[in-house]
Parts: C-alpha cells; sequence; structure tokens
C-alpha cells in the first residue's frame, strides 16, 4: 500500500480518530488519519521532514488509541543529528501517562532497554542509544512497576546504568542542552 499523507492509506485500514481523545499537547496538530506506514515516503528525505512526518504520524497513532505505535514512531523523530526539543521528551512521557487501560501499549521500559543496548551500527548509533537510555530513565520515573527485561541483563553480564550515568552519557553524546532540556522533564514527572 502506498504513503497517503491525505489519510487515504488509513481510511482503506478503517481506521479512524476517536473523538473523545484529547490530543497530545507535546505533538502538532494532525487533521488527517496516518499510518505508520506513511512515514516511509520520507525515510531517505532531508532531516527537518522525516521528524516533522514521525510527530505527525505518532499524534496520529495516538489519537487513533495505538500509544504502543505512538511511542514507536516518536523513535523515528529521535533518530536524528540534530538535537531534540524537549517536547519529543514531553510526548514520551505524556503517552506513557496517558495511555488507557486495554490498549496497547506494550513496555516501554524493557523496550527502551532493548533500543539501547541491540542498536545496530550506524552514524547516529551514539546519539539514538543515550536518546533510548534517557526515554528508558524517563519511563521508570513514570511507571516504576513496570519491569526491565531481568533475563537479557542476567544472560548478557548487562549493567543498567543508574540515573547519573545516564544523565553523564547524554551530556557527553547530545551536549548540555539536550540533557538540560531531558532533566527539566524528568523532574516535572518526579515531581
Amino acid at each position: 500500500m502506498e504513503d497517503s499523507p491525505d489519510g487515504s492509506r488509513a481510511s482503506l485500514l478503517g481506521r479512524f480518530h476517536q473523538e473523545e481523545r484529547d490530543p497530545c499537547p507535546y505533538l502538532p496538530a494532525v487533521s488527517v488519519v496516518l499510518t505508520a506506514g506513511d512515514f516511509k515516503s520520507v525515510r531517505n528525505a532531508c532531516e527537518r521532514d522525516r521528524v516533522g512526518r514521525a510527530l505527525l504520524c505518532a499524534q496520529s497513532l495516538w489519537m487513533q488509541g495505538l500509544p504502543g505505535q505512538a511511542l514507536l514512531m516518536l523513535n523515528h523523530a529521535m533518530a536524528t543529528r540534530g538535537g531534540v526539543g524537549r517536547s519529543v521528551y514531553q510526548a514520551v512521557a505524556w503517552i506513557i501517562s496517558k495511555h488507557r487501560l486495554g490498549e496497547f501499549m506494550g513496555n516501554p521500559r524493557r523496550h527502551y532497554q532493548h533500543l539501547a543496548t541491540r542498536m545496530n551500527e550506524t552514524p547516529l548509533k551514539a546519539l539514538r542509544v543515550a536518546r533510548a537510555w534517557n526515554c528508558w530513565l524517563l519511563t521508570g520515573a513514570i511507571c516504576p512497576d513496570l519491569p526491565n527485561d531481568e533475563e537479557q541483563v542476567a544472560r548478557e553480564g548487562l549493567v543498567l546504568p543508574t540515573e547519573g550515568m545516564v544523565l553523564h552519557r547524554s551530556s557527553e553524546c547530545l551536549g548540555a542542552h539536550e540533557t538540560e532540556a531531558f532533566e527539566e522533564v524528568l523532574r516535572e514527572v518526579v515531581t
């Protein structure tokens, strides 16, 4: 099925935005129903277009009641050389904290642990790993009962990072500006 920024792909799949659902305030407004497949046409586009489409798709997926898919789409917004703004981390936190019972979100704590530890070699690996650990830490602050993947920890001898280690790596790889923005979001969810 082809890309459909006009929403025709979603229509063929019977997808719709839930009218009673509040949009994520940290993502751009979207007027058409988009699917994860609607991101494909911009995979090789300039960074600004990829991030913009990822954010629109994440909002649409959220509005469809698909928080797990919305979080996965935000991974694409974080696969960038440029800094990730505070709003992307706020969107991650908002989706995790606002998803409804019965909606599939998976376990974002495990997801971000796997993303951080199983990243393919790419020029953006260090940036993406640091952002994954940031989101892992953020998820733990929001949902402390979500378990890590303890089997992976035992099998691979993985040492899960402390908050200090995550923030240090973030500062080294992502710079002070993005790390400070992330820390602000982390403080907001803790208080």
